[in-house]
């Protein structure tokens, strides 16, 4: 018999129907959304006991939220026992990604239509598949494409009466959403201008120039910081969320909050705090395997490596190799021991991100706002092993609890 088939969930679409849905009472739940770049399931804390999910109220099992470009097993309610985390994880330190898992909804099998920021973000923002939006890469921009009259996820709320207020990376940056405003802004994606954090630290500038200009953007691929977490653009973005939060009640139509970190995504820059102190476990043991890998799987990531001063100036040169005869090069165009302190400054930022998701629930409570408010956490691609030899992301897509007056 075969096997029993089942429709493909758009995540526009279910967060739409979901997060408008209006309480016993009529009014409408705020919505959270916050979403991570490049981010791959890295969770720790102990999952918890066996417990009743509570009943959905749009699609089974759990419609209120869904993380990524579509499902293709239903999304799954917390109800594992045990200590390791709800994806096995047993190493980081992500007590408030833990939490979204504990009071809501995580969804173990959801996959992107591509594993690349601008078409995965292009999906989610607009319920359209690549081949439909012709957004394939870093760019062209859907409106310039087939999608000039979309409604896209912000305008949704909008048009439902919702304020629709956007932070830091939402729609990709640049060109991809409309340069020099991006952010769909053109169109009027948002009820207020969209706020873009600035870069403070690991740039170049006037004194300390970058050694090729518009090739080597950064001076290091990745480095600690020691200064406080709210002075980095990410933070930034959290604590302008955070004042939106707080005034929420002198408004009296709902907010959308869209809050867009940059990180994990290259350059690792974090704020020492956070730093990941365990055993990297690097390189894994099946590194360098390479044998079977399909003519089109292979990434040669050393191109998008050589933006930043501290690869660049690695010799041999890192983009000297020859991956289509010697696949097993990428593997060893950057030293092992710098990738090893690459995966530990990528940890840190995953860490780091996790104070922040906790530092807006935490804002929730704050406002009274917790119990009436969706929260939808979302990443647009996973991340492998490596700097990416091969193309081998996975999502990270964990949800929030379904509000109290639905349980």
């Amino acid at each position: 018999m075969p096997a029993r088939s089942r429709p493909r969930v758009d995540a526009a679409l279910l967060i739409c129907a979901c997060t408008l849905a209006v309480t016993t009472s009529g009014a409408k739940h705020n919505v959270l959304m916050i979403a991570s770049d490049d981010m791959r399931p890295e969770m720790v804390t102990p999952a918890p006991a066996l417990r009743r999910a509570p009943p959905s109220f749009l699609l089974p099992p759990a419609p209120c939220v869904l993380t990524a470009a579509y499902t293709s097993t239903p999304p799954l309610p917390l109800t594992l026992a045990g200590r390791k985390s709800p994806y096995g994880h047993d190493y980081m330190a992500t007590p408030n990604f833990q939490r979204l898992a504990d009071e809501g909804f995580f969804f173990r099998r959801t996959y992107v239509q591509m594993a690349l920021c601008a078409p995965s973000r292009t999906v989610l923002l607009t319920g359209r598949r690549p081949d439909t939006s012709r957004v394939w890469a870093i760019g062209p921009y859907f409106r310039e494409t087939t999608g000039r009259n979309w409604t896209s996820l912000p305008q949704a709320f909008k048009q439902a009466g919702y304020r629709a207020i956007g932070h830091g990376k939402i729609f990709h940056e640049g060109n991809a959403s409309g340069f020099p405003l991006d952010q769909d802004a053109e169109f009027g994606a948002w009820s207020v201008p969209f706020f873009h954090p600035k870069v403070v630290y690991n740039t170049f500038n006037q004194t300390h120039p970058s050694p090729q200009p518009g090739v080597v953007k950064t001076p290091l691929s990745n480095v600690g910081i020691d200064a406080p977490w709210q002075t980095f653009n990410d933070g930034q973005s959290a604590v302008r969320a955070a004042e939106w939060i707080a005034n929420a009640s002198a408004y009296t139509a709902p907010f959308f909050l869209a809050v867009g970190f940059h990180r994990p995504h290259i350059p690792y820059v974090y704020p020492q705090a956070f730093e990941y102190k365990g055993d990297v476990r690097f390189p894994p043991r099946d590194y360098a395997i390479t044998t079977g890998v399909p003519e089109v799987a292979p990434h040669d990531w050393t191109g998008e490596g050589s933006h930043y001063g501290d690869l660049a100036a690695l010799r041999p040169n890192i983009t000297a190799h020859d991956f289509q005869k010697n696949l097993t090069s990428l593997c060893s165009a950057v030293p092992l021991a710098v990738q090893a302190g690459m995966k530990r400054s990528y940890l840190s930022c995953i860490q780091y991100i996790d104070h922040l998701v906790g530092f807006l629930l935490d804002a929730l409570r704050a406002a009274d706002l917790y119990d009436d408010t969706h929260v939808i956490f979302w990443g647009d691609h996973g991340y492998g092993e490596r700097p990416r030899p091969l193309i081998s992301r996975l999502l990270i897509c964990l949800g929030r609890k379904l509000p109290r007056t639905c349980t």
